[in-house]
């Protein structure tokens, strides 16, 4: 679902994206690879929300 045109072009010109659609299954892919939990989504009328988590901290 394309929701800014402008930005999906810019994106494009600029070499910053691969397909159309394939960002969050390897966002998901990725995260399950290194052990991390799941990111989340969230969708509201006025903005979409990806919460993503990294690995802990070690001292």
């Amino acid at each position: 679902m394309e929701r800014n045109p402008f930005i999906l072009s810019l994106m494009s010109k600029l070499g910053l994206m691969t397909r159309l659609g394939t960002g969050i299954v390897r966002i998901f892919r990725l995260a399950a690879e290194r052990g991390l939990p799941e990111p989340e989504l969230e969708e509201t009328s006025t903005e979409f929300v990806v919460t993503l988590y990294r690995m802990p901290a070690t001292t």
